[in-house]
């Protein structure tokens, strides 16, 4: 399973904001909008305090134990709580928001600032900063890792476990854990990797992709050595096992007499033996040569193919020797 593009599969709920000291005019609800917007300018899913209340009930308010966080964030279907505070004293603002876990209860971070001799605009960029810390944060507990895939050429569809999730370029947020990438792009073969992501991490796979026929606006090539390449292995293999056969019959027979020459006469020697014999062995030893690179070529060029992803017959090829000779096995 993995997550879709820009999504950690985490949903956090604001909690209202706790505030102590007299803030000025507007302080709490602009204070309050710089949390919301630091959480969704990091890509956070969120849910807005009103939001959360009419789901979790008007109590959840007043939470401040586990028991309750995880009560508040199991009614509203939430992974986190977000808790944010200010304590306001003078012209100094100490902001600091809690990143509680949904599934516990328990706060696991807190992020916090102080801005001395501020103005109420300089806080609320100050929370939304620390705001926008915590997504991260969030993905690390949910199990989740960045991958970003490129290919040469891009444009290329990219499949995450056998499902297509975009194209490249492409930034991608996953499970922890393996997944097999498969690029893919019409006129190149296919790519297969299988990556190992940690919680919290993030990588990144470059693709360069070897094409099987012409690049798309090569008008000086033809298509026709991606039709070719597919066969030509088995064409190596045939060509090598035909040669290899006839070598090896040449050299049986070499020296042997021609069977259908009368031996007599003075076609027979003072040994008795016909003159009229077989002299195959040079053309022997050559096809039977022949045979023997056909058939290491046509192995080499299935097993570049399979290396390469190429999507051929499962097959095996095996030569093996029989009790008349050599035989290819498929």
């Amino acid at each position: 399973m993995h997550a879709a593009p820009g999504s950690s599969g985490a949903k956090a709920g604001v909690l209202p904001l706790s505030v102590e000291g007299k803030l000025p005019p507007n302080g709490p609800e602009s204070l309050a909008g710089g949390v919301q917007q630091g959480l969704s300018a990091a890509g956070a899913a969120v849910l807005a305090p009103r939001e959360l209340e009419q789901a979790a009930g008007k109590g959840v308010a007043a939470c401040a134990d586990p028991t309750c966080f995880h009560d508040a964030a199991a009614k509203a279907e939430l992974t986190h709580l977000v808790r944010p505070s200010v304590t306001f004293k003078g012209s100094d603002y100490a902001l600091a928001i809690d990143l509680v876990d949904g599934a516990s209860g328990d706060v696991l971070y807190t992020a916090s600032d102080t801005c001395e001799l501020c103005g109420l605009t300089e806080a609320v960029e100050m929370m939304a900063a620390l705001a926008g810390t915590l997504p991260e944060r969030m993905s690390v507990a949910a199990g989740v890792a960045g991958l970003a895939v490129s290919s040469d050429p891009p444009g290329a569809t990219v499949l995450v476990d056998g499902d297509a999730v975009g194209v490249t370029p492409l930034q991608l947020e996953l499970e922890a854990g393996e997944h097999q990438v498969i690029v893919s792009l019409e006129g190149y073969f296919d790519r297969e990797s299988l990556v190992r992501l940690e919680a919290g991490g993030s990588d990144s796979l470059g693709i360069v992709l070897d094409p099987t026929g012409p690049r798309k606006g090569d008008k000086g090539r033809s298509g026709t050595w991606g039709r070719i390449r597919p066969v030509l292995p088995w064409v190596s293999l045939g060509v090598g096992v035909a040669a290899l056969g006839s070598g090896i019959a040449l050299i049986a027979i070499d020296e042997k007499p021609v069977e259908f020459t009368r031996c007599s006469g003075n076609d027979v020697d003072h040994l008795g033996n016909c003159r009229f014999r077989h002299n195959t062995i040079v053309g022997g030893v050559m096809m039977t040569l022949l045979g023997v690179g056909g058939i290491a070529a046509g192995v080499t060029l299935l097993v570049l193919d399979k290396r390469k992803g190429r999507t051929v017959d499962d097959r095996r090829v095996r030569l093996r020797p029989t009790h008349d000779g050599l035989a290819l096995h498929f």
